[in-house]
C-alpha cells in the first residue's frame, strides 16, 4: 500500500514544470512494478525555446518583400485607374494623333447619305456613297475615292478619283470610269438625244473624258503656266514669275506649318473640347457600315464642348495668321485681276467663325464615336451616325500608323498642259486633235440652236 502511493505522488508532482523535488524522496523500489500504461510519458515534457536572432532574420526578407507587392498592387491599381480615365484617354489619343498625322498614318474608310422617305430625292437615288483611302509618309500623300450613286431607275453610277501630292508640290490626278458615269448621268438627266447640236456638244464632251480617264495626269505650275503661251490665256513674265514663286513659297511654307505638331499639340491641351464616355459596341446603330469597324480596341461616345472648340479654332486661326502662308497668298493675288480689295473685304467677312456656328456644328455630332487602343491610348477610328434634314448620315474611318509600302509618285505621268493646249491652241490643231473650243462656238453660234435652247443662249 505504502508503495503504490508513492507512485501517485510522483505522477501529479512530475506534471509540474520546474519541480525541485529531492532525488531521494522521490526514489521507488525496483521490486514494485508500475502499471502498463508507462508514466515515464507523462512524465517526459518538452520545454519551448526562445527563438534566436537568426531566425528572425530568415523572416525579415519575407516581410519586405511581402510590403513590396501590396505597395505595387496598390500604385499599379492607382497608376491604371489615373491611365484610363477618359481624360487622359482622350489627350493621349487626340495629341498622338496630331504628332503622327505627319509622319507615317493610312487610313480608310466610307461615309455614305440616304435620303429618307419624305424627301424628295427618294423617288430618285437610293443612296450617295465616298469610298476613300489614304497613306501620309511625311510630306508626300496620296489619296483614292471613289465617289457612286446608286439610282433607282439607272443603276449603280460611279467613278475613280486618285491623287498624289509630290513635296515639292507637283499634284498628280487620275479619274476612271468617267465616261461610263457621264453617259448614265446623262439619261437620268433627260437629255434629249435627238436633237442634232446638243447630240455633239455631248459626244464631244464624252470623247474628251475618254481621252482623260484612266491615265496619271501630272499637275506642275511652272508646266502649266508655260502652256498658256500658245492661249489666249497667255501671261506676261512678271506674271508668271510672281505665281511662280508665290506657289514655291507657299508650298515651302505649309510643309513648315505641318512640322508644328507640337504647338497644335499644345492648342488643344489648352483647350481639350473632347470628353470620353466609355460605352459597349452594342450602342452603336445596326447599319451597313458598322460591320467595317477594324479592331477599334475600347469604344468611347463622343461629346464636344464647343466653347472650348471655338476657342481652339481661334487659336489655330490666329497661329495661321502669323505665318508666311499669308504672304504667300497675297503674291497670288497681286498676279491676278479677279482680286479686288471689295472683294476681300467681303470674304473675311463671310468666313469669320462665330459661338453660333461653332454649336450648330456641335448639335450634329451627338452619335460620334472614337476608338482607342487600351494599351497605347492611339486613336484607332472614328464612327458617326446622323439622322435629320430628311437624310441619315453614315461615316467611318479607321487608321493605322505605318504604312506597309512607300508613297512614291506614280511613274510615266502625262503633264495637264497638254490638256489645256488642246483645248484653248489658238492653232486651231494641237497634236492631231480638233481645237474643241472653236468646234464648240460654231455650235453655239448655229440660230437653229439658239432658237431651240434659248436658256442656254
Amino acid at each position: 500500500m505504502v508503495s503504490e502511493t508513492v507512485v501517485v505522488e510522483d505522477v501529479v508532482e512530475s506534471t509540474v514544470p520546474g519541480s525541485t523535488i529531492p532525488e531521494d524522496e522521490t526514489s521507488i523500489d525496483p521490486s514494485v512494478s508500475a502499471p502498463e500504461d508507462s508514466t515515464s510519458e507523462t512524465t517526459s515534457i518538452s520545454m519551448p525555446t526562445p527563438e534566436t536572432p537568426k531566425s528572425k532574420k530568415k523572416k525579415l526578407p519575407l516581410i519586405v518583400i511581402g510590403a513590396t507587392l501590396a505597395t505595387l498592387v496598390v500604385g499599379g491599381s492607382a497608376f491604371a485607374f489615373y491611365y484610363n480615365m477618359p481624360e487622359k484617354v482622350a489627350a493621349d489619343a487626340i495629341s498622338g494623333f496630331i504628332k503622327q498625322s505627319n509622319a507615317q498614318l493610312a487610313s480608310s474608310g466610307s461615309l455614305e447619305l440616304s435620303p429618307q422617305t419624305d424627301s424628295e430625292l427618294y423617288q430618285h437615288i437610293s443612296n450617295l456613297r465616298l469610298d476613300f483611302k489614304t497613306d501620309v509618309d511625311h510630306f508626300n500623300r496620296s489619296a483614292e475615292f471613289d465617289f457612286g450613286i446608286r439610282l433607282r431607275e439607272y443603276g449603280y453610277l460611279h467613278f475613280k478619283l486618285s491623287t498624289f501630292l509630290e513635296e515639292n508640290g507637283t499634284a498628280y490626278l487620275n479619274i476612271d470610269n468617267l465616261a461610263e458615269a457621264y453617259q448614265k448621268a446623262v439619261k437620268a438627266a433627260g437629255l434629249k438625244q435627238d436633237d442634232p447640236e446638243l447630240r455633239l456638244i455631248l459626244s464631244l464632251l464624252e470623247k474628251s473624258l475618254e481621252n482623260v480617264e484612266g491615265k496619271w495626269w501630272r499637275i506642275d505650275v511652272n508646266e502649266i503656266i508655260s502652256s498658256l503661251d500658245k492661249t489666249d490665256f497667255k501671261l506676261e513674265k512678271n506674271d508668271k514669275e510672281n505665281i511662280s514663286s508665290a506657289y514655291a513659297c507657299l508650298v515651302n511654307e505649309i510643309k513648315q506649318e505641318l512640322s508644328q505638331t507640337d504647338r497644335l499639340t499644345k492648342i488643344y491641351l489648352e483647350h481639350p473640347f473632347i470628353n470620353l464616355t466609355s460605352v459597349s459596341y452594342d450602342k452603336l446603330p445596326e447599319d451597313s457600315l458598322k460591320g467595317r469597324i477594324e479592331d477599334y480596341g475600347n469604344l468611347y461616345q463622343v461629346s464636344l464642348d464647343a466653347d472650348k472648340l471655338f476657342e481652339f479654332t481661334k487659336k489655330h486661326q490666329q497661329a495661321a495668321e502669323n505665318t508666311k502662308i499669308v504672304e504667300c497668298l497675297k503674291k497670288i493675288e497681286k498676279s491676278s485681276t479677279s482680286f479686288g480689295e471689295d472683294d476681300k473685304t467681303e470674304d473675311t467677312e463671310d468666313q469669320e467663325l462665330t459661338k453660333a456656328d461653332v454649336q450648330n456644328f456641335v448639335s450634329h455630332l451627338k452619335n460620334l464615336y472614337l476608338g482607342v487602343d487600351f494599351l497605347t491610348h492611339q486613336l484607332k477610328g472614328a464612327y458617326l451616325q446622323v439622322s435629320e434634314s430628311k437624310v441619315d448620315f453614315t461615316g467611318i474611318v479607321n487608321f493605322k500608323y505605318q504604312n506597309s509600302a512607300p508613297v512614291v509618285a506614280p511613274r510615266d505621268a502625262t503633264s495637264i498642259g497638254d490638256i489645256i493646249k488642246g483645248l484653248f491652241s489658238n492653232q486651231g490643231v494641237v497634236d492631231g486633235n480638233t481645237n474643241l473650243e472653236e468646234e464648240l462656238k460654231e455650235i453655239l453660234r448655229s440660230k437653229k440652236f439658239e432658237r431651240e435652247h434659248p436658256d442656254l443662249d
